[in-house]
């Protein structure tokens, strides 16, 4: 059903784009299954006018397919001649999706969020046109964003549009995970790290929740470690002390580089060095594992300095080119 705002003529690159991207859009809708089905629905009945609940929330864990539910309800759309914006909290995350933004970036929102603070989008700028025809706002990550983000950009969309709804009447959707990282407050208690959280806004019981929950990234064999890492997200296996339970078969009782490498750093098979990581929580233990790693490696090692200089610079350029940016 094409958008009655939409531009009735298009030049041939424009119709190409929208027909490939409908084209995308339908065989990814025929792959989606249970839940991601049901949420696509959902989104594309607001977007169309045949649902009246504009707000939803799409929960899963990594792996469950929220990436591509959004890639295939905006291509869908955009193949309809419908505008969509994807923004996601971090630049790793938006750059997954389809011509993804930071949130940051997209509405112009202050480094320093607090709760009455104003977001810099101009009422003739073109960011401005282009929010006030969006139909869609698909935004990856929404629980680590704070709820003063959520309150900036519902009061700047409802000043924009003129319209006193919900988002100014936009159809929004919010993705991620609770189970990740929840925005945080330095130096706060519980209580003031739990009120940042989206879910105090009092926008939050508007959303319709669908909960994603089949790992579609997991290999065959995979699935146990994969509803192990679940159950630590719902707090299934902690023990009274708050200590995580440990499966015996995850854990590595003697050499650690030589469990997850074996050979491959002795007898120089970097091409298989890729495939296997080991992840830190400290920096310490990283130089440690590090430093028993590259000894381990055939060669004479070599140091490479990064350049943190700029090269007969003015005082105005050591302004614009901070050390962090150089290093």
């Amino acid at each position: 059903i094409p958008c009655p705002e939409a531009e009735v003529v298009v030049n041939d690159d424009e119709l190409t784009d929208r027909v490939d991207a409908l084209e995308r859009g339908t065989l990814s809708y025929d792959l989606l299954r249970g839940a991601q089905r049901d949420a696509a629905d959902a989104i594309l009945a607001a977007v169309r006018g045949t649902s009246t609940n504009k707000l939803i929330f799409v929960d899963g864990p990594g792996g469950t397919g929220k990436t591509f539910l959004y890639r295939c309800v905006r291509d869908l759309l955009h193949g309809e001649g419908m505008n969509v914006t994807c923004v996601a909290w971090t630049g790793i995350a938006a750059a997954l999706l389809p011509g993804g933004s930071t949130v940051h970036s997209r509405f112009q929102l202050p480094l320093q969020l607090m709760h009455d603070s104003v977001w810099n989008v101009s009422g003739r700028s073109r960011a401005a046109e282009e929010l006030k025809a969006t139909h869609l706002i698909l935004w990856d990550e929404a629980p680590m964003a704070s709820v003063d983000a959520l309150a900036v950009i519902d009061r700047g969309l409802r000043d924009l549009t003129r319209v006193d709804q919900p988002f100014g009447g936009k159809v929004v959707v919010l993705g991620g995970d609770f189970r990740q990282t929840l925005p945080v407050l330095k130096r706060g208690n519980r209580a003031q790290q739990l009120g940042l959280c989206i879910k105090t806004s009092p926008l939050w019981p508007l959303f319709r929740t669908f909960s994603l929950t089949e790992n579609r990234r997991a290999d065959a064999g995979q699935e146990d470690f994969a509803n192990w890492l679940l159950d630590i997200g719902n707090g299934r296996t902690v023990d009274a002390q708050e200590k995580i339970r440990v499966p015996e078969e995850c854990i590595v009782r003697g050499d650690l580089i030589q469990e997850v490498f074996g050979d491959s750093l002795a007898e120089g098979r970097l091409n298989e060095l890729p495939d296997k990581i080991i992840l830190c929580g400290l920096n310490t233990d990283t130089f440690a594992a590090n430093e028993v790693a590259l000894d381990r490696l055939r060669g004479e090692a070599k140091d490479y300095l990064g350049i943190d200089k700029v090269k007969d610079g003015t005082e105005a350029d050591e302004t614009h080119y901070p050390v962090e940016f150089l290093n």
